[in-house]
């Protein structure tokens, strides 16, 4: 079953057949809840307008292969959504170490046993409540 209305098949057929106004429509259409989709998972605006680009880049050259399963809005976001994970994938990875953070590295005096109850806090953790109430109720 197919979520295509008439007026996507419409502007389907339009494009198709190279027709500028069909491709302006499209843009006009659906270029805005893209871009608003593509700015809250991207942080950076500039890469949220380039997905959006290429996503209807996409659509242009898979157009002719659009088999009609789905709404054109429909499509052009799992477009997007492709380009966002691109986007992501091709981000540098930052890592670091908690030595490199709190010191207790080799160059440090710090040995890794304090470095650890620097970390900790001297706050009871959760699971301390639950040991000290399980040993109450061994108790009693």
């Amino acid at each position: 079953m197919s979520d295509m209305t008439e007026a996507d098949r419409y502007l389907l057929e339009q494009i198709r057949q190279g027709n500028a106004d069909g491709w302006t429509q499209l843009v006009d259409r659906h270029q805005g809840r893209l871009l608003a989709f593509a700015r809250e998972q991207l942080s950076d605006a500039h890469a949220a307008e380039d997905a959006v680009q290429e996503t209807f880049l996409g659509f242009l050259k898979a157009v002719a292969t659009f088999r009609q399963q789905s709404s054109l809005e429909t499509y052009l976001f799992v477009i997007l959504r492709h380009r966002i994970i691109d986007n992501y994938r091709r981000r540098p990875v930052h890592s670091c170490s908690l030595q490199d953070e709190f010191g207790g590295g080799s160059t440090s005096d710090t040995p890794p046993a304090e470095l650890g109850q620097t970390l900790a806090g001297t706050d009871p953790s959760a699971s301390w409540y639950v040991r000290r109430d399980e040993a109450q109720d061994q108790l009693r």
